[in-house]
């Protein structure tokens, strides 16, 4: 488009939208929404299709990433979370605020009987 014509849009449309702003904001919208995507994807669930909203997606995240370090801390990958707080590890100070069983820790358990 010309600049002449978009001059003489915005004069006749004083309420025109500035395209390469909400452009931009869409761009950055369909990035955050491509990343939560990617991450929904690495985060075990049950149902395995099963959809979450980004809260979800952050606070389940968050619980994962706390299950994968109990897992390097204690050596155990069977049910760690409840070896940090019944075992030596209970003065690492990342876990002291955690409940002592896991969203991950109960899935495993799951996996494990059947």
């Amino acid at each position: 488009m010309s600049v002449d014509f978009m001059n003489k849009f915005q004069i006749m449309n004083p309420d025109h939208i500035d395209f390469p702003k909400q452009r931009h904001q869409a761009n950055a919208r369909e990035s955050v929404n491509s990343a939560f995507t990617k991450l929904r994807h690495l985060i075990p669930t049950e149902p395995v299709d099963r959809k979450l909203s980004k809260i979800e997606t952050l606070r389940l995240a968050q619980s994962y990433i706390d299950h994968l370090a109990a897992v390097l801390i204690t050596g155990n990958p069977n049910q760690p979370c409840s070896n940090i707080f019944h075992g030596d590890y209970e003065k690492v100070n990342h876990f002291q605020n955690r409940s002592n069983i896991c969203t991950f820790c109960v899935w495993q358990r799951k996996l494990n009987s059947k």
